[in-house]
């Protein structure tokens, strides 16, 4: 193992559920592969079936999602959340082998441990117990980013209820007599 994933062996438990004896980190660790990544590249893409597992050591991303445009029939990439490391990324994919539901995209460079789901499933074969503890913990993971986006959602809700109230008490009436 080279120096650069000592270091990021090292990291793996700033994750909550990496928290691991080193040999099984490190055995989880030989699994996967890191990369660099250029600003602006692309980590995952909405909509394609690639499960994988993606942990962001540094840098920063951003999770974008298409979103239909008011009253027509295109989509705008829209940004859900920005991202600093260390972060994990692909979860939900991974666990249910489906499209991802967003994009990752790097604000900054980046580096990256990949882990595809055909890896991991080699890496259970040999660790059953290990592998689903893990998937227990992504489930956690999951459940937390939902609250969150739920908060998100209801506060959302409240703002637009507001301007619509704000909205709703001008009349056209007022605007022609000035």
């Amino acid at each position: 193992m080279n120096t650069i994933d000592t270091d990021f062996l090292s990291q793996f438990n700033d994750l909550p559920f990496f928290s691991l004896p080193e040999n099984q980190r490190q055995k989880l660790f030989s699994y996967g592969k890191v990369r660099k990544v250029q600003s602006g590249e692309r980590l995952i893409e909405e909509g394609t079936t690639e499960p994988i597992l993606l942990i962001l050591f540094e840098g920063i991303c951003q999770v974008r999602k298409l979103a239909p445009e008011h009253e027509l029939s295109q989509f705008q990439e829209v940004t859900l959340r920005r991202t600093v490391a260390p972060a994990i990324f692909g979860e939900m994919s991974f666990l249910e082998s489906r499209p991802h539901s967003s994009s990752v995209v790097a604000t900054t460079s980046c580096l990256v441990w990949k882990l595809t789901s055909e890896a991991f499933h080699r890496f259970m074969d040999g660790n059953i117990n290990l592998g689903i503890a893990l998937k227990r913990s992504f489930s956690f993971l999951i459940a937390q980013r939902l609250r969150e986006t739920e908060t998100a959602l209801a506060a959302m809700l409240v703002y637009q209820d507001t301007l619509s109230l704000k909205y709703n008490d001008i009349s056209f009436d007022d605007c022609s007599q000035s």
